[in-house]
């Protein structure tokens, strides 16, 4: 499986180096995002606040109708109602604002699906991930909200990739195998955080992989753990693993997977924490990015999957998303591994005095030029409208998250010149990003409200 995977990972890097030759692009012309006028970005940034506004107003409303802003008219409508109302509103203008570029976008040739079937889609999406936030709380009290949203994206793109495995089904089935999934995010939530913890040594960390992966097939640790693990940590990640054992063999593919992905996030760190090593270029780390994002998206598919064989053009579209998710998480986390000295492509940029201009145009355009043509061929007309639509707002929604990530950052890092042209592609001023919200928290505080 290795060799496959250094193949495949090789072939996503030459697609993400060469993506603005292939699009005959200029630097950065994204046609999945709309260009704003400066007015129109203050527009947006005062209407972001106002819809901010109202989900306060709502929330304070069903927490707690005899509080005085439902008073008079508490006796004369139920809470179930003013959800009920208030998400029906939220989710029709969500529709109609996607729909609206979608129609305005030249690559959209297909028609709208129609908004009962992309509402269903949302509900399933809301309550597993209710469910999901329910079980975490469970599983670990003292959870972050940050370490909760890195373990939610496990979920969020599985029910993505749910979507796929599945084109005929308007909702996601009911062996949706959560538990195994949020195993996976709580793993990969407790190995970053010992990787990244700088009290570790490097000896610890070279030793941590045969005990994790002892743990991955069952096997007892106690000839290889020389008390680097807690025994809070240990606990939770045998916890995490046997979640999502759930009757699997622990020589299945999954659990291949699972001991790649956990030598990956340790060997390459400690390839990168040799960085002083003239050998290790910018090409090197952008692979070991990309080994560990397509590793991880593998498992969750795997799971998804319930371990039937993943076909080749599914390889390739894991491998090129799990490159840009693992991306956006290091652009997401830049100031943070400045502070810790951690190597990642954008770090090394910045430390060699380099502007990030180049590589965040080829990720904008690079996730445009991830294509699900050949996924689907040989569904109905009416499943494919559905699936291209999902795709487009999928990505689109990560490449918002980048501007945000961009507009938290210090100007320094880019040229002026880049800062202004990326700024146009986004709805609200960049430099306001940080007077707005994070969006992946914002978007959990809205599903927990019920909305």
């Amino acid at each position: 499986m290795e060799s496959e995977v250094e193949s495949l990972i090789k072939s996503t890097l030459i697609s993400f180096n060469e993506c603005d030759l292939k699009l005959g692009r200029t630097p950065l012309a994204p046609k999945l995002l709309r260009q704003y006028s400066r007015d129109k970005q203050e527009r947006n940034k005062n209407r972001l606040k106002h819809v901010l506004h109202l989900y306060e107003w709502a929330y304070s409303a069903i927490a707690n109708p005899s509080s005085g802003i439902l008073s008079s008219i508490a006796h004369k409508i139920s809470q179930f109602k003013i959800v009920k109302w208030f998400r029906q509103l939220m989710r029709e203008k969500v529709y109609h604002f996607w729909t609206k570029i979608w129609i305005s976008n030249e690559m959209d040739q297909l028609a709208v699906p129609p908004f009962d079937s992309i509402n269903q889609l949302y509900e399933d999406f809301r309550k597993i991930t209710l469910d999901a936030l329910r079980k975490i709380q469970i599983m670990d009290p003292t959870f972050t909200s940050s370490e909760k949203l890195k373990a939610m994206r496990v979920v969020w793109f599985s029910i993505y990739w749910e979507w796929f495995c599945n084109p005929s089904s308007e909702t996601v089935s009911e062996q949706f195998p959560l538990v195994q999934l949020i195993g996976l995010g709580l793993w990969c939530v407790y190995t970053d955080s010992f990787i990244d913890n700088p009290r570790y040594s490097r000896v610890e960390v070279e030793n941590s992989i045969s005990i994790v992966n002892s743990m991955i097939q069952f096997q007892p640790t106690s000839i290889y753990d020389k008390g680097i693990f807690s025994p809070r940590l240990m606990a939770h990640l045998k916890n995490a693993i046997s979640m999502m054992h759930d009757n699997h063999s622990p020589h299945n593919e999954i659990f291949k997977s699972l001991s790649l992905l956990n030598e990956a996030q340790n060997s390459d760190q400690l390839k990168l924490s040799d960085i002083v090593n003239p050998k290790v270029d910018l090409n090197e780390i952008l692979y070991l990015s990309c080994r560990k994002g397509f590793l991880a998206l593998y498992t969750a598919s795997l799971i998804v999957n319930n371990k039937r064989v993943i076909k080749k053009e599914l390889e390739e579209y894991l491998a090129s998303f799990g490159l840009f998710i693992q991306l956006l998480d290091d652009l997401q986390d830049v100031e943070e591994d400045l502070a810790q000295n951690k190597t990642t492509v954008f770090t090394f940029l910045i430390k060699q005095g380099k502007p990030l201009d180049q590589l965040i145009s080829n990720l904008l355009n690079f996730i445009e030029n991830i294509k699900i043509d050949n996924i689907i061929n040989g569904i109905n007309e009416k499943d494919k409208i559905r699936l291209f639509y999902l795709d487009a707002t999928f990505k689109r929604g990560f490449m918002i998250l980048v501007l945000e990530a961009i507009g938290k950052l210090d100007k320094k890092y880019f040229t002026c010149e880049f800062f202004n042209h990326v700024n146009s592609y986004c709805p609200w001023p960049l430099e306001g990003s940080h007077q707005i919200p994070n969006i992946e928290a914002t978007l959990l505080q809205v599903i927990e409200l019920g909305l």
